[in-house]
């Protein structure tokens, strides 16, 4: 015990000796409490790690590549399936639909600007469903304490699919009637050739939610 190493705690009273031994044994307890607590910390969070891997159960892979990539996954099929173009492929169709280079330009920057956003919006929604995964992890989780990354996660989601949703309508806006129509056949003949591909057994590439 720091203090006593010369025997002098010997020369004590034996009441006074008894409380100095007895608050020496209940401050290694409790260091000794706090070590382990620590380190079952420690390895809830390395548990947690390893169920993590490089991402989150509540998301596949697939969906965590879509979210850094900035990829809309289903957020947009509301607006691509009723003739709100994706700015991606109408790029992609620029000499079929006889763009001007504004048009390109224009559009262009809109699809960037938005991949942007997406990215941003993205990372932080792989960062709240981390946060709010390792608080089950740890088996910590409350009604009360898992609220603000849920309602996080939400708002997050809204603001990301409104991203996706107003480059369409956007994209739209910049292109003439005859443009859209001839994006609109396009699409329904890709979407033909998905299936007529499909029924030989061959692997057909969509462009839908690029």
């Amino acid at each position: 015990m720091p203090g006593y190493l010369d025997g002098s705690i010997l020369r004590k009273p034996p009441a006074v000796l008894c409380g100095i031994l007895l608050a020496w044994a209940t401050s290694l307890a409790v260091a000794s409490m706090d070590n382990l607590a620590e380190a079952d910390r420690a390895a809830a969070d390395a548990a947690a790690a390893a169920r993590e891997g490089t991402g989150i159960p509540a998301l596949s892979e697939g969906q965590q590549a879509a979210y850094l990539d900035g990829r809309p996954m289903w957020m947009a099929s509301a607006a691509e399936l009723n003739q709100y173009p994706d700015p991606h492929r109408v790029l992609e169709l620029a000499t079929a639909l006889e763009l001007t280079e504004e048009q390109q330009q224009v559009i262009a920057a809109l699809a960037a600007e938005t991949r942007a956003q997406a990215v941003d919006l993205g990372k932080e929604i792989i960062a709240q469903e981390q946060k709010l995964n390792r608080i089950f992890a740890w088996h910590q989780a409350t009604a009360g304490n898992i609220e603000d990354s849920v309602f996080e996660i939400g708002l997050l989601q809204a603001l990301l699919r409104h991203t996706h949703l107003a480059a369409h309508i956007r994209t739209r806006e910049l292109l003439t009637a005859t443009q859209l129509a001839r994006y609109v056949e396009l699409q329904g003949q890709g979407s033909e050739d998905a299936v007529n591909s499909n029924r030989m057994g061959c692997n057909a590439t969509h462009h839908h939610g690029r």
